[in-house]
């Protein structure tokens, strides 16, 4: 199954890719949605290789029309694909923002992680990376990988099982970079249950 998912999703990424200049979805009133993918270094390095594949087909295409004409055209494809990976990628994550709505936060990553989570799941929100005191790599789902995270969303234990290819966890902390954190902790406050702790 988790096969057929990464297939799926790796043609969407190509679809996304080939229409890049797509819209995010229309917004609803009764959603709040916080954008992920304007100042993080994971979209930073997606950019750069954008640019970088963009520049390499350019100038293999010159040369092999030059010097090997025939195998201009499969590298010419082989290049196309390695720009439509990261430039896909980047427009999955501006048309899947993170969205709180009435009953439930949705964490996004692109096409990668969907996880909604009830109000009543989260115990506190804190702006800047907060991680548990013991077993921190075993409890914390971090879904940017070279973006240092700018706010934590604590858990219920047990309230969020991730699937992995060999394993299944269960984080009680996730570690998120947003393009402003604040807005998402105040929308959190308004939403959830009272009495929780919400720390700056």
């Amino acid at each position: 199954m988790r096969q057929l998912d990464l297939l799926l999703n790796t043609v969407k990424i190509f679809w996304y890719g080939i229409y890049f200049w797509r819209k995010p979805p229309a917004e609803r009133k009764d959603t709040q949605y916080f954008s992920y993918h304007l100042t993080s270094q994971d979209a930073a390095g997606l950019k750069f290789l954008i640019v970088y594949f963009f520049l390499e087909l350019a100038g293999a295409h010159l040369l092999l029309a030059t010097f090997k004409p025939e195998l201009l055209w499969p590298v010419f494809w082989l290049g196309v694909v390695s720009l439509l990976l990261p430039l896909g990628t980047l427009v999955a994550w501006r048309v899947n923002p993170v969205r709180v709505t009435e009953k439930s936060l949705h964490l996004f990553r692109g096409l990668k992680h969907n996880h909604v989570l009830s109000f009543r799941d989260i115990v506190a929100v804190k702006l800047g990376y907060s991680a548990p005191e013991a077993d921190s790599l075993a409890h914390v789902w971090k879904p940017m990988s070279m973006t240092d995270p700018n706010i934590t969303v604590v858990l219920e234990p047990g309230s969020l099982l991730r699937r992995h290819w060999f394993r299944k966890s269960k984080p009680t902390h996730i570690a998120l970079f947003l393009d402003e954190p604040g807005p998402l902790k105040r929308c959190l406050m308004k939403n959830c249950k009272a009495g929780q702790k919400w720390s700056n």
